[in-house]
């Protein structure tokens, strides 16, 4: 039985991937994962009991507890925290202290036989380095803390390469990029083997080698949305929405709904197929007014407020589509969060409520966040798999996750 380790294991996404991994190979593995969130670590022994969950800091844990003097750890996979490396922190300033997890991983590799390493994090990982006293990144020493952190798996006896992959390239329905660093221990018999990319966002187009052709599309984000569940029609929330939110929504109607967004003229007689572009010249005219311009509108929250077409300024609005809406779409709620169609996979899921599902209900806009469920979807979560605690503390446990597809992939290709 093969001795696996998984540090910083939040919920188990890595974990997840890892024994699918491995079942594919005909291996069974002994895996002990160290997290220091009690509610993370009963979600992963909710789902793997055969597993040996340490809940505590991996600065507490004795790696010779785990693995012991003349015994090998076929996998260490270590996903240290990234939140101060992410650029979702909108520029806040950063703390030293939080950020000295990743030389963690060196105690653990000098203490233990390890053969094949994992390591994932943001791809501004690759950026680590001192900070000034502002405790904002000095950019003459970007990457330093990331050159030093190699060298030093390098100097323990590795061969070390990296790689940014996005999920949505593996079978996942998110497009979540991240740093991969693969290092295996010289004398091991391993090799750093990469998985190969299956998906891709236009496979059509591709053609940088003769497998390209054999790529399927990118899972769409329609196929992990509940359509059972109703979206509250925009003109009925009892709190309007923010004005940026109404603005990223129109932008993506504009964008992403294309002539329905636009005024167009309508026939009243003669079928139902009877209407034209404003772009084009209007059709023979007879005795009677035969023509009507119907535009999109949208109505204001505020009480009394009139209905407006859409190229109108955006106060406080919500919207309420007048004709012919096209699809769904879904928006992030980030800074410089836009809509996007939900026949692309969904956004990078973070460990906050970050994405509305917009749809037609009677001509009007549907909005509503989507649920913990779809998210874990996004994240390729399998169906059968269960959070403990709150709303929140799953959507925290969801967002801050691997794809377990991705490390399904990654170990999937390792474990040869």
């Amino acid at each position: 039985m093969k001795i696996v380790i998984d540090l910083f294991a939040g919920a188990g996404g890595e974990s997840c991937g890892i024994h699918s991994a491995f079942d594919a190979q005909g291996e069974n593995i002994k895996l002990f994962a160290v997290n220091h969130w009690e509610v993370a670590c009963n979600t992963h022994a909710t789902n793997f009991p055969s597993d040996e969950c340490l809940c505590q800091s991996i600065q507490t844990v004795i790696p010779t507890d785990l693995v012991k003097p003349g015994e090998s750890a076929e996998l260490l996979w270590a996903s240290p925290e990234c939140t101060h490396f992410s650029t979702a922190r909108g520029g806040k300033p950063m703390d030293d202290q939080s950020r000295c997890t990743p030389f963690d991983i060196i105690r653990w590799l000098t203490m233990i036989d390890v053969k094949r390493i994992i390591i994932e994090n943001v791809p501004e990982f690759l950026t680590w380095g001192p900070l000034g006293k502002d405790l904002r990144p000095i950019k003459e020493q970007r990457g330093a803390f990331f050159a030093m952190f190699i060298n030093a798996i390098h100097n323990i006896g590795y061969m070390v390469d990296w790689k940014i992959c996005n999920a949505a390239d593996y079978g996942a329905p998110t497009t979540r990029r991240r740093l991969f660093i693969q290092a295996v221990k010289k004398g091991s018999g391993k090799r750093i083997i990469w998985p190969e990319q299956k998906y891709a966002e236009h496979p059509e187009d591709s053609s940088e080698d003769l497998f390209d052709a054999e790529r399927k599309p990118w899972i769409p984000a329609s196929s992990i949305i509940d359509w059972s569940i109703p979206c509250q029609p925009i003109d009925e929330r009892k709190r309007p929405l923010s004005p940026n939110t109404m603005r990223r929504i129109m932008n993506g109607i504009r964008k992403y709904w294309g002539e329905a967004a636009e005024p167009f003229l309508v026939r009243y007689n003669g079928g139902d197929h009877r209407y034209h572009s404003i772009h084009d010249p209007v059709p023979t005219l007879d005795t009677s007014n035969r023509y009507g311009l119907v535009e999109p509108m949208f109505i204001p929250q505020q009480s009394g407020g009139t209905v407006k077409p859409v190229d109108n300024p955006l106060p406080t609005v919500a919207g309420a589509g007048a004709i012919g809406l096209i699809e769904p779409l879904v928006m992030e709620y980030y800074g410089n969060g836009q809509c996007q169609p939900i026949s692309r996979p969904l956004g990078t899921v973070t460990c906050r409520d970050r994405f509305a599902l917009f749809r037609p209900e009677n001509c009007r806009i549907g909005f509503r966040m989507l649920q913990p469920h779809e998210l874990a979807a996004a994240q390729s979560f399998p169906d059968w798999y269960r959070f403990t605690g709150t709303k929140t503390d799953t959507v925290k446990q969801i967002g801050n996750a691997v794809c377990p597809k991705m490390a399904e992939a990654l170990v999937g290709r390792a474990a040869i």
